[in-house]
């Protein structure tokens, strides 16, 4: 066999190798693509969940909280933990309060991730005294050379991270608390029968990318033909809302909801713990950004 020949020969080979490599992954890929699941409404633009994979971190929220509960609910003189020297020392510095009598309880616990690295933390607490005592507390984690530290708590003048060097605003704004409401009902409560026109209020509640996903989802006949024979719904009531960040131009709420859903036959019922991010457009506070419990 002379060069030439070797030479086609090989080029055979490559070009039936490059054409078997591109089928395959042709095919992996159509494989693993699908369409998404249903969704009663868009406008939730991330997802709370309880689990972690990152156990440091599960374990330095509960560190921290049950260290800030000792001083807070039962009176206790004990050093933060899993915090930053600077959030330690000022809630050290805050005399401990509380009874020793008082048995609080650390209930459920909601992680977000934000993409700058940082983790939201919110917790249920239950003070063992009635079903209406469960509050949430809220705290930001970040890693810091490997080790998961509170870098900011809203009970601390607001946010120890905002954008503005102005002493936080104790209570919000009336339009923006009615707009927050407004929008958690609409985005968590809804019917076969109500589907587009809470739709459309969050449209009208809403700005930026959140907007923009409510516009490229917006609810379709299939899907409300769907709920209707099913009898799918959801309602919520809101139990608590409570301004969380501040900024002049931004707010944040943390929203609890007592919900209940109804699906393939079964009701379940549950108090969720929700954020809404709200920015000022034009002299009007819009939803820009809702995170919603599971």
């Amino acid at each position: 066999m002379n060069v030439r020949t070797i030479a086609i020969a090989v080029a055979v080979l490559i070009v039936g190798a490059v054409a078997i490599a591109f089928a395959f992954s042709a095919q992996s890929t159509t494989s693993t693509s699908g369409p998404e699941g249903p969704r009663p409404i868009a406008g939730i633009t991330s997802q709370v969940v309880t689990e972690v994979p990152d156990a440091a971190l599960r374990d330095a929220s509960v560190a921290f909280f049950t260290s800030l509960l000792e001083r807070q609910y039962r009176g206790r003189g004990v050093p933060i933990k899993s915090a930053t020297p600077t959030i330690a020392t000022r809630l050290e510095a805050i005399p401990a309060a509380g009874s020793p009598d008082v048995n609080p309880r650390i209930g459920a616990i909601r992680y977000t991730q934000r993409a700058n690295g940082v983790r939201d933390v919110t917790v249920m607490v239950d003070q063992g005294l009635a079903d209406e005592s469960t509050q949430p507390l809220a705290a930001s984690f970040r890693q810091i050379d490997g080790e998961w530290l509170v870098t900011g708590l809203p009970t601390l003048d607001g946010d120890t991270e905002r954008d503005s060097d102005q002493a936080p605003q104790r209570e919000a704004p009336p339009a923006a608390t009615r707009v927050v409401r407004a929008y958690a009902l609409a985005a968590r409560s809804w019917t076969a029968a109500t589907l587009r026109s809470q739709y459309r209020e969050q449209l009208r509640l809403s700005t930026g990318a959140l907007k923009r996903e409510l516009q490229r989802f917006p609810p379709t006949a299939a899907q409300i033909s769907a709920y209707d024979s099913s009898n799918e719904r959801a309602s919520a009531q809101i139990r608590d809302v409570q301004l969380v960040r501040f900024t002049p131009t931004a707010l944040t709420f943390s929203i609890v909801l007592a919900e209940r859903t109804t699906s393939a036959g079964t009701t379940r019922t549950q108090r969720t713990v929700n954020t809404a991010e709200l920015q000022l457009h034009d002299g009007r506070w819009l939803v820009a950004n809702f995170t919603a419990s599971p």
